[in-house]
């Protein structure tokens, strides 16, 4: 048998053991899913800056990233803890009353923040946003925050249940609906009407999730082992609230960066970068695809303690990441003026900050990969402790180049280029204390 016979019998081989995986089965349902509700959003992100002015998609993105902001503190960032808590309570009362406690923080957490932006006076919220006309949207998302929370919750709920086919399917039909309402709202109101198209997505989307949960685990079926929840309480100091300090320090600094940004250039800034990291995410979009599969497996093999074949596989996806991520940061660099241009002839001016954006590419795919084995092993408060090491780091640096007469759009990559080298490190090296500990122990 040839050399080139034998590689093709290699490849079928593992192509068939891949097959009947159900790691890989559960990531090519998320892939296909989540790969065509993302090129959905996509488009709908071109219908936009093709149908908004270049200062209007500035401002739609900063409002739209605001949201965000408050939903990543409140709520999106307790998804994986979700994931967690979920694949865990098959075999665990614990871990469901901890994952009861949790949505009950959350919603808690989405209440004060939405009474907070009721009640901020006009003349502040004029003062951040350089604006009057978007009070009333503000006022209306603060209203609605409670039911967005949903959407990220629940989300890490059922990928903790593996229904990942589900999930897949109310991502397309969700995407299908805001392309649909983005227009609408676009033809019809301009970038306010685009603003609002946003509420009745993530409504749409939060509402849907909920009615399927309520489907597969109805309140009869746990309700039952909820009793006495209060006794995992200790849940919120050791995990719970070292993500939510961590997501209060993340989503502002970013939003705090914005503001930089506009301050050091304009609005229109903004946008330009709102663009180069959709790029980007583009690229980490099948692999984070994989992640959010794998943490639900990874989580399996650590609560059965397989430590070497957990800590074996985690290992064996470093080196393909690593390599992976570099092929991206080449191509997508190589090519960075035509696909500038095919969002706005305007961004190609900008293709070095795209190139530097790329570089964070290989260091974000490990990042998630090492991020998850902390997030197993209940490493919340280092994660906190790292999270403001790395956000101070970012504005530092981007404060330190843009006074050095560096362009305000390339110090902001630069700078998060440092920031994201910092954190990969810092928990690496936690990694790797976990690996040498718990296989000593084995």
């Amino acid at each position: 048998m040839g050399l080139l016979e034998k590689l093709s019998v290699f490849v079928v081989k593992g192509i068939d053991r891949l097959k009947q995986s159900d790691l890989f089965k559960g990531f090519a349902v998320t892939t296909i899913g989540s790969g065509l509700s993302k090129a959905i959003m996509i488009a709908a992100t071109f219908y936009c800056t093709h149908k908004l002015t270049q200062a209007e998609f500035g401002e739609f993105s900063f409002i739209n990233n605001t949201l965000i902001m408050i939903l990543t503190i409140c709520a999106s960032n307790f998804s994986r803890l979700c994931t967690k808590f979920a694949t865990e309570a098959h075999d665990s009362k614990a871990s469901l009353q901890r994952l009861f406690i949790l949505f009950l923080f959350s919603l808690t957490a989405c209440l004060l923040a939405g009474l907070l932006i009721l009640l901020v006076p006009d003349s502040i919220l004029e003062r951040v946003f350089g604006s009057s006309s978007m009070l009333s949207f503000l006022r209306f998302a603060a209203l609605l925050l409670p039911l967005f929370m949903l959407n990220p919750l629940i989300e890490g709920v059922l990928r903790g249940l593996m229904r990942f086919k589900l999930i897949s399917t109310i991502q397309v039909f969700a995407a299908l609906f805001y392309l649909i309402v983005i227009i609408l709202g676009i033809s019809l109101g301009g970038v306010n009407g685009a603003l609002y198209a946003l509420l009745i997505y993530y409504s749409a989307f939060a509402i849907t999730f909920f009615v399927c949960l309520i489907k597969i685990a109805p309140p009869s079926s746990f309700a039952q082992k909820l009793k006495g929840f209060i006794e995992e309480r200790g849940v919120i100091t050791k995990m719970v609230l070292p993500v939510f300090i961590a997501s209060f320090v993340e989503a502002p600094m970013f939003w705090i960066l914005q503001v930089l940004l506009t301050k050091y250039d304009t609005v229109a800034s903004v946008g330009g970068m709102t663009v180069m990291k959709q790029v980007r995410n583009f690229a980490l979009l099948i692999p984070n695809y994989f992640f959010n599969t794998y943490i639900a497996f990874a989580g399996k093999k650590n609560a059965e303690k397989d430590y070497l074949g957990y800590f074996n596989q985690f290992d064996k996806l470093i080196r393909y990441f690593l390599l992976l991520g570099l092929f991206f940061f080449v191509v997508f660099s190589i090519f960075s003026k035509p696909i500038l241009w095919l969002y706005r002839p305007e961004y190609v001016a900008s293709w070095k900050s795209l190139c530097i954006s790329n570089a964070c590419i290989p260091i974000a795919l490990l990042l998630s990969l090492v991020r998850t084995d902390l997030i197993l092993q209940e490493h919340q408060r280092a994660l906190l402790i790292i999270s403001i090491i790395w956000n101070l780091a970012w504005i530092a640096v981007f404060l330190l180049l843009v006074n050095q007469s560096v362009i305000p759009l390339e110090a902001f990559f630069y700078g998060e280029l440092v920031a994201v080298s910092v954190q990969l490190l810092s928990c690496y090296l936690i990694y790797h204390r976990d690996k040498t500990t718990l296989l000593n122990a084995e």
